[in-house]
């Protein structure tokens, strides 16, 4: 026992004895501060340039009174840029007691006033009717995701006849923000209506709910004029009705959770539909994905240049006669990992600050964006697979690498890595990024050599914690089965004289004995 200690030690030492050399060997290239000082530096200055510019204006048209010129408004262009990072769209119920159908009213009218503002986006062209307006609606969730529309911000669950019971076990589960009750005397003097809100919320959910509730108040108000107005021979006091405005009554729920616990099927048989994710958060992803692709592309790069140099100045040869195949590779691996992650930290202090005081700037303190952006589960689920990248296709390329001598066989040996990648890697996490939750990117997510650019690809939905442990664990195995190939074919590798020709001299270079 204590001699297998000893020798797993040792081995260890070896690995780090490799990791050293290539940290020292990259710490002394200029790519490398290019990439960690200047680009970040550079970047993260013009950042601040923006940020200070934006504010300049805003301050500056906030100060002037420039009514006429609504153009140049630079405070409605900030609203809209927060509306844009609204979010998922609320859910509510309305209960209507009322004897006209008053809600059937309000419905219509909330579709009319959407589709006046979405006609006016035709810029004098003949736009299509309300009746294709709401088609679209009713078939795309995703409908107006650019936030003008009040349909992206508050959504009415229009499942009928739902109890009291089961809407305040809805507010419970957080698949409704809360309810309105119409009277039976909204037509009357004074009239008001009750909303049913949760008890408690962030600040973020607060202020949404509070704009809900100033919405769905004005709402009801001038539907509730329409219909005195299109009486006939109203007299004094149905006058008087008209200029009072619908007053909205609050009433708490005693318990709530959080509004993003989404429940498929409720009690009673009643279904409320999970929101869609909005494009926002799926265009966020993006810088993920890119420096996902830019740290695994230049790590597994860095693994393989080391290693043909090392082999054309014989270094690799007296690495092979003092070391083991596995310790050497284990340590290329270890050693340009410790590098990459140098140059994340550096991006993250550098770029970190300027990105987060842009964000919180154009969408409100109160925001809850920044969670979002930058979920703990979007971090760890990013730096874990960006590690079993490195490892999948770092073992693959440094143990083809050293089979070359010279950049002109790299490249004949590389073709089937570049045709993977450019043909199945990048078209698999397109379509990750734009449809995160579907069924083709739950596949995908297990295919091993697809499966850390597609999970970087669905950070705006990952899957439930039974199937990500699924993946975990056959990620490990995948990458514990590359190592072994690799190892054994890296052995042959770094003694061989010429790269062999054709895949199936390199496989079976890979089943011979170390």
């Amino acid at each position: 026992m204590f001699r297998n200690s000893q020798d797993g030690v040792q081995h260890l030492r070896g690995i780090w004895t490799v990791a050293q050399r290539e940290i020292a060997a990259m710490l002394q290239t200029k790519g490398f501060w290019i990439f960690c000082l200047f680009y970040p530096v550079f970047l993260s200055l013009l950042l601040f340039v923006f940020w200070g510019v934006s504010m300049t204006f805003k301050h500056t048209y906030d100060d002037l009174d420039i009514s006429p010129l609504s153009t140049l408004d630079f405070s409605s262009q900030f609203d809209e840029i927060r509306d844009f990072f609204w979010g998922d769209p609320l859910h509510y119920y309305v209960v209507d007691r009322s004897a006209e159908n008053f809600a059937a009213a309000v419905r219509k009218a909330k579709e009319q006033r959407d589709y006046e503002v979405w006609s006016d986006m035709w810029f004098g062209a003949s736009p299509p009717s309300i009746e294709e307006f709401q088609k679209r609606i009713s078939t795309n969730p995703n409908f107006g995701l650019n936030q003008i529309l009040y349909y992206r911000k508050f959504r009415e669950i229009q499942e009928p006849d739902v109890n009291i019971e089961t809407l305040d076990s809805w507010i419970e589960n957080g698949d409704i923000v809360g309810y309105f009750i119409i009277p039976e005397e909204i037509m009357a003097t004074d009239p008001s209506v009750l909303f049913v809100r949760p008890n408690k919320g962030n600040l973020a959910l607060t202020k949404k709910i509070n704009e809900l509730e100033v919405w769905f108040e004005d709402l009801v108000t001038r539907v509730r004029q329409d219909t005195l107005l299109a009486q006939n021979n109203f007299e004094l006091e149905q006058r008087q009705q008209l200029q009072e405005p619908v007053r909205v009554k609050i009433e708490r729920a005693t318990t709530v959770q959080s509004v993003d616990l989404p429940t498929a099927v409720l009690p009673q048989g009643n279904t409320v539909p999970q929101p869609p994710i909005p494009n926002w958060v799926k265009f966020s992803t993006i810088p993920f994905v890119y420096l996902f692709f830019v740290t695994l592309g230049s790590t597994a790069n860095a693994m393989v240049t080391s290693t043909i140099e090392e082999k054309s100045s014989r270094v690799a040869e007296m690495l092979a006669a003092r070391m083991k195949p596995s310790q050497i590779l284990d340590g290329k691996l270890l050693g340009n990992c410790v590098v990459a992650f140098i140059g994340i930290g550096s991006v993250c202090v550098l770029v970190g600050p300027p990105i987060f005081l842009l964000i919180s700037t154009f969408s409100g303190p109160e925001s809850n964006v920044l969670t979002t952006l930058f979920h703990v589960s979007k971090l760890f689920t990013w730096l874990l697979f960006l590690l079993f990248g490195i490892a999948f296709f770092g073992y693959i390329q440094t143990a083809l690498g050293s089979l070359c001598d010279d950049a002109k066989e790299l490249f004949t040996t590389m073709y089937p890595i570049a045709l993977i990648q450019m043909f199945c890697v990048i078209p698999a996490i397109v379509y990750a990024l734009f449809n995160p939750s579907g069924r083709v990117t739950q596949v995908l997510s297990f295919i091993p050599f697809l499966t850390p650019s597609v999970m970087v690809g669905r950070l705006a939905s990952l899957p439930i914690w039974p199937v990500y442990l699924a993946i975990l664990l056959m990620m490990v195995l995948s990458v514990l089965t590359i190592r072994k190939f690799s190892t054994a074919l890296f052995a042959h590798g770094l003694v061989s004289e010429r790269a062999p020709r054709g895949m199936r001299r390199i496989f079976g270079l890979a089943r011979k004995p170390v």
